[in-house]
């Protein structure tokens, strides 16, 4: 960012009433917890080149910490979103937190129509990296994640959808739904 002064920080993150309503809901069809379903939705928001409007979300639902929310990913997350602000042409400082959230909302909305069942995150993140050409083909038959050029404004799409797999099959365990800490796996 060229910046000479410190990094902004995420505040806590509250959903709107709409997106609090989804990810109950995805939580009850998948078992994950809204933490981890919020870093999908985020990630799904990115790979959309047209920036959200904070304003299209009331503020009246749950709040999340940031520390909740992203764990240990919390510092790809910000790369993300600093990389996002910059292409949109905003002030990290002013728009950082209304920016997460509103990215936050919009993917959950998007998330929540793809997703009906726990096998429905796999096949949604295998379509986005399909669609962001994150992934290649080998004679043996692999796939592996490349690094392909493509236009400034498609890359946090692509490092979400590099990253986003990754962030489904090993949450961190402070992430892990309450059912499973139990011994329900669901």
């Amino acid at each position: 960012m060229g910046r000479g002064g410190p990094l902004p920080r995420f505040s806590r993150l509250r959903m709107s009433l709409r997106s609090q309503n989804l990810m109950a809901q995805l939580k009850s069809r998948t078992g994950m917890t809204p933490n981890v379903t919020g870093r999908l939705a985020i990630c799904m928001s990115l790979g959309d080149p047209s920036p959200p409007n904070p304003d299209e979300f009331d503020e009246r639902g749950s709040e999340i910490y940031p520390s909740a929310m992203f764990g240990e990913h919390e510092e790809m997350f910000m790369a993300l979103m600093l990389q996002r602000l910059g292409e949109d042409g905003l002030d990290p400082d002013a728009y950082l937190n209304r920016m997460v959230r509103a990215h936050f909302n919009r993917g959950a909305i998007a998330l929540f129509a793809r997703v009906h069942e726990i096998a429905d995150i796999g096949r949604v993140v295998a379509e986005e990296r399909e669609a962001q050409g994150s992934h290649r083909e080998f004679e043996d038959g692999t796939r592996r994640i490349t690094a392909r050029h493509r236009p400034v404004g498609q890359r946090p799409a692509r490092i979400a959808a590099q990253f986003g797999p990754a962030l489904v099959r090993h949450p961190p365990a402070e992430f892990v739904g309450v059912e499973r800490r139990r011994g329900r796996q669901r």
